[in-house]
């Protein structure tokens, strides 16, 4: 019998730790529930709305069918203007537009580049280039337009039992799309809330230390910059890749999901390629991969352990 349970149980887990990834990967709104009744008439429910994951037990009736699984995918508009952040999202608050209880901090004053042609920039000078265009979209960005998203579910990261792994993979297909309909973010607390990183008065604070490689290509009226980050593990925002992308925060999930023991994400070959309009400096284009490899611990019954791995790449114009 607690064969028959294991899959249903981890199914779960992942349900809500997807919808969780989903909420940082800046795609729409999912909801999911699974739904276990054990033969004592106990009701295990998992459900996720977005990034929040919640676990209900309790006695219910029992029923012909004793598992439920019921993906209903929530539409996400067009146009946004009062999207929810990441860290509202986690937090379970339901606000149109991030309202912060203090002032947030300005975006870092940083050094602008030593002139030089872009072949001959250094790794530092850079990061430097790229974190004074893309904090200007927080500051001085009438729209940002989300071209489109993709997100996949890399198997070949895939660890569980084989058994589980036949289900959990066609389940976690189903979460991982991709979305070609733009949308449009315009106003300050908008733009705030969409563009990495979300709900940050900043945009970048990248160093030459975060990066595997950095490079510039000069195509007369724009830098073309691409930026390679070294492998991140647990990194708190402002730090590693959090300098850039969206990341999931540990705490948060085991906050949401109570069944958790460990939770770590881990992030390699992270890339952002931009655009960079040579005569005012702004960040005009950028385009966001991210791969994050999850680690779970949980116990419920058992004491299960997966590991899931999944991209998302995500694409922006920006206008002034």
């Amino acid at each position: 019998m607690l064969m028959n349970k294991k899959p249903l149980i981890v199914l779960a887990l992942l349900a809500a730790v997807l919808c969780i990834f989903s909420g940082c990967a800046g795609i729409g709104t999912t909801v999911v529930q699974v739904r276990f009744v054990d033969k004592d008439g106990n009701d295990l429910t998992f459900s996720s709305v977005g990034a929040q994951s919640v676990s209900q037990t309790g006695p219910v009736a029992q029923t012909d069918e004793n598992v439920q699984t019921q993906p209903i995918p929530v539409d996400t508009p067009t146009v946004a203007s009062d999207k929810t952040t990441t860290e509202q999202q986690l937090s379970g608050s339901d606000t149109t537009a991030p309202q912060p209880t203090e002032p947030l901090a300005p975006a870092p004053q940083t050094t602008e580049p030593v002139a030089a042609s872009s072949g001959e920039m250094t790794k530092k000078q850079i990061a430097e280039l790229f974190n004074t265009a893309a904090n200007k979209v927080k500051t001085e960005a009438t729209i940002v337009t989300k071209n489109y998203s993709d997100t996949k579910n890399l198997e070949e990261y895939m660890q569980m039992p084989s058994a589980l792994q036949a289900i959990a993979s066609p389940l976690m297909n189903t979460f991982m799309k991709r979305n070609d309909t733009p949308e449009t973010f315009s106003g300050a607390d908008a733009i705030l809330a969409e563009f990495p990183v979300s709900g940050e008065a900043w945009s970048a604070k990248v160093t030459e230390d975060d990066l595997l490689s950095a490079s510039c290509d000069d195509d007369g009226s724009c830098y073309n910059v691409r930026l390679v980050f070294n492998e991140s593990e647990n990194c708190a925002v402002g730090s590693g890749v959090g300098t850039a992308f969206n990341i999931i925060s540990t705490d948060s999930v085991k906050e949401r999901v109570s069944v958790i023991e460990s939770f770590s994400a881990r992030y390699p070959d992270c890339e952002i390629n931009a655009k960079i309009e040579k005569s005012t400096g702004r960040l005009i284009w950028g385009n966001y991969k991210r791969i994050s490899i999850l680690s779970i611990k949980a116990k419920v019954l058992v004491t299960l352990d997966a590991q899931i791995g999944l991209s998302s790449e995500v694409d922006y114009s920006i206008s002034y």
